[in-house]
């Protein structure tokens, strides 16, 4: 960093101009600094030099000055400290105690930022112990960051939960005291309760919920010392959604971490090794009285989310315990019937039948008990059980009122593919056939309803990649005696009149090609001959499937399996010659696809079917260098990326070629008409970094290439043949590229200080320009 432009932005600070606009100046200017006080020791003594605190206790002396400059300075001082010397903050104290008094007044202003500012500047401060020592024994500062604990705005109190966060971070005994003497945790002790405010209330649970994400012993000691949990499952009472729905994360956050959870919760005062048991049994009853006793759909819905927080202190138990799955297939059979014979639930039917709401809210609960079931599988050992909870998806999936409603259809799907996992694993094969098919055959009947809408089928289609994935069930899809009509309905697809269900089925298809190969997948599609279905699409009329169906393509060519289909069918070695058109595509994306393409068969030295000219044409059928040029300046920079590693790729077979002594002139001498090297040299220079990027990569690797394979055999470098002057020619005028330079433009970093470029002159004055035609201080100049 350029230490004389960061010394002038300081000193430029307290003649900020208060007609400046654009409000983000102030932020760039201390993220700026920030990153220089953190990257270099020489600029803190630089800082020290220039006696920086009397520059912004200039700064905010200034008669009526701007408070965006006043919150630049009380930040800046907070980073100061933080990132200074430990004697730093005496130094401020004894010397400009106005600028802490700056600071406290910060605290109680009336603009939000100005407070939020002040409490960040604090947070900041308790990295030095004598900072710390200062707030703990300063009452004012103290009481302002309790209060806005409950602020209006929710930005300040974010950062004064942070800052009762960063004071746990520490273990001394000057924080420890600071920490006792706030009382933060008794303060916000008494907003816990369900008749406080709402605002209030969850104020409160903002500030439990930044306590107990810390996991952290120091915070779990402080809520067990004063008890702040002790009225939390109390809010479950609570009317607002919102309340509930908070405290459930809360309190499933707590049951991730803390070993005796009930204990934290004020609850019991117990500590022997049965805790997590214990809570889980506790939080099970209290779920059951709720499900059992209310007739509010979001009552009842809470009392299920209750059920699926107490999964994760089940999953933490060493030892087996029965999962309730009894619980949630009765709460599935209420959804599916909307009655039940069982007295204790007949509070949720009530619920269901009296609301005007009555599909939808089914349609919730059901979906919210199936992602619960979900995880309840794992922990069940009873195979009758299981085959309980395998009945009611399959009902799922048959009553189209239900399954078609987006989260119930890929809730049920997953917990088809958990119970088909779990029933394999315990070797229960006919099972697994059984419910395979019938699971299939409810599949085709869904696909083939006209209104089925693309989302749905997207989850069918992400259902069935998840079992073919599977190496046995993988193997009992393909084998299954329903999978042929399944496959039939997958074709229709590829004919369907609405273009996202076309992409839709191209695109499952080539998820089976995705890389780490699964052999059931790629068997899967080959078998069936999915490929050809997608291939007559890839002139579809609409570009997002041309581009899909190309990507496939592209997939395959990388994959064995794959390559050798296409060796074998006529109508997709016939694809090669079609490519060059794609190039041609008004859509960036099926460029970008068609390239890939392309250079996937250069790769596999398969392109004898594509026509490769070596004058320029207009013809739209054949890859020539007019093309090659135009695509290297094409205006989308994923394209200009592609066409820089399909050079790489020609190059390489025509090196491949010249070393096999192979008299394929053809691709000889079109490599010797495309410019490369003009065309790599521009790329260099593009003004895109991912495009610099690449075309570096590529014109190292061919140097670094060459130079390997000139060597002779005792490590020495050999001349290349003197007859060849084109390779001569082109690694020399690669090696005019001025790499260095370039690649100290490819740094993210580079970025980032172009965005933090400030200019002092620009601080200090207006936007508004005194000549009409002076435009230096235009806001995007910034």
């Amino acid at each position: 960093m350029d230490i004389d432009r960061i010394i002038s932005i300081i000193k430029a600070i307290p003649y900020i101009s208060k007609t400046i606009v654009d409000d983000t100046l102030y932020d760039k200017v201390l993220s700026y600094l920030t990153i220089a006080l953190s990257s270099h020791s020489i600029i803190n003594e630089s800082f020290q030099q220039i006696n920086i605190f009397d520059i912004i206790d200039k700064a905010c002396q200034v008669e009526d000055q701007d408070s965006r400059v006043i919150t630049l300075c009380i930040r800046l001082l907070g980073q100061i400290i933080y990132h200074g010397e430990a004697t730093l903050f005496s130094r401020l104290s004894i010397q400009y105690p106005d600028l802490l008094k700056k600071v406290t007044e910060g605290l109680q202003a009336s603009e939000p930022g100005m407070r939020c500012a002040s409490i960040e500047a604090c947070r900041l401060f308790i990295n030095s112990e004598r900072a710390t020592e200062w707030i703990s024994h300063h009452k004012e500062v103290k009481q302002s960051i309790i209060q806005a604990l409950t602020d209006e705005s929710i930005y300040v109190v974010t950062e004064a939960c942070k800052f009762v966060s960063s004071v746990l971070h520490y273990s001394s005994t000057t924080h420890t005291t600071l920490l006792h003497s706030m009382d933060a945790f008794d303060h916000m002790k008494t907003y816990l309760q369900p008749k406080r405010d709402q605002t209030e209330v969850l104020a409160a649970l903002e500030f439990t919920w930044n306590i107990v994400s810390l996991r952290l012993q120091s915070s779990l000691d402080c809520l067990r010392q004063t008890g702040l949990l002790a009225s939390l499952l109390s809010l479950l009472d609570s009317t607002s959604k919102i309340v509930r729905i908070r405290v459930i994360e809360i309190v499933s956050e707590l049951y991730t971490w803390d070993s005796n959870p009930l204990l934290t919760l004020g609850l019991t005062k117990d500590t022997d090794g049965n805790s997590l048991m214990k809570g889980y049994d506790y939080t099970l009853r209290l779920a059951m009285n709720i499900l059992q006793h209310s007739e509010s759909i979001d009552f009842i819905m809470t009392g299920v989310s209750l059920v699926d927080v107490s999964m994760i202190l089940l999953t933490r138990m060493s030892y087996p315990h029965e999962a309730p799955c009894s619980t949630l297939l009765s709460v599935s059979n209420i959804c599916l019937n909307v009655e039940t014979k069982d007295e204790h639930y007949q509070s949720i039917v009530k619920a269901l039948k009296g609301t005007g709401r009555a599909v939808f809210n089914r349609r919730s609960l059901l979906q919210l008990t199936l992602r619960t079931l979900n995880k309840a599988i794992p922990q069940i050992t009873d195979t009758d059980m299981i085959m309980e909870v395998v009945k009611v998806t399959l009902n799922t999936l048959q009553m189209d009122q239900l399954s078609s409603d987006q989260r119930v259809l890929k809730s049920t799907l997953t917990l088809l593919t958990t119970l088909l996992y779990s029933l394999i694993k315990i070797d229960r094969f006919n099972d697994v056939q059984q419910i395979l098919s019938e699971a299939i055959k409810l599949l085709v009947k869904m696909m083939d309803e006209n209104d089925l809408v693309c989302r749905n089928l997207i989850a069918v289609f992400s259902a069935l990649d998840d079992l073919l994935k599977h190496d046995k069930i993988g193997v009992l899809v393909r084998e299954s005696d329903t999978s042929k009509t399944l496959v039939e309905a997958l074709s229709l697809k590829f004919l369907d009149t609405e273009w996202d269900v076309r992409d839709a089925a191209i695109e499952f298809v080539g998820h089976l090609f995705d890389e780490p190969l699964v052999d059931n997948k790629v068997t899967f599609a080959l078998h069936y001959h999915l490929p050809l279905g997608v291939f007559s699409r890839i002139h579809d009329s609409e570009s997002y499937v041309r581009a899909s169906a190309v990507d496939v393509l592209q997939k395959m060519m990388k994959c064995k399996q794959g390559w050798n289909y296409i060796q074998l069918h006529k109508q997709s070695r016939e694809l090669a010659s079609a490519l060059p058109k794609l190039l041609y595509d008004s859509e960036a994306f099926v460029r970008r696809s068609a390239l890939d393409a392309v250079t996937c068969l250069v790769n596999n030295r398969s392109c004898q079917g594509m026509a490769m000219e070596i004058e320029n044409s207009q013809a739209q059928d054949s890859l020539n260098p007019e093309l090659l040029r135009k695509l290297m300046y094409d205006q989308d920079p994923d394209v200009r990326v592609r066409t820089c590693i399909l050079i790489e790729s020609l190059w390489n077979l025509y090196h491949h070629e010249q070393q096999q002594q192979k008299r394929n002139q053809k691709d000889i001498i079109f490599f010797h008409h495309i410019n490369a090297g003009e065309l790599l040299i521009q790329a260099v220079m593009d003004t895109q970094r991912l495009v610099r990027i690449e075309a570096v990569r590529v014109i190292e690797s061919i140097l670094n290439g060459m130079d390997i394979s000139t060597e002779d055999s005792m490590g020495k470098k050999r001349p290349l043949d003197a007859e060849n002057t084109f390779d001569t020619e082109f690694l020399e005028l690669l090696r005019t590229a001025n790499l260095e330079n370039t690649k100290q433009t490819l740094d993210p970093e580079h970025l980032y200080e172009e965005a933090f470029e400030i200019n002092a002159d620009m601080m200090t004055h207006s936007i508004i320009p005194t000549d009409p035609d002076d435009d230096i201080n235009m806001l995007d100049c910034y």
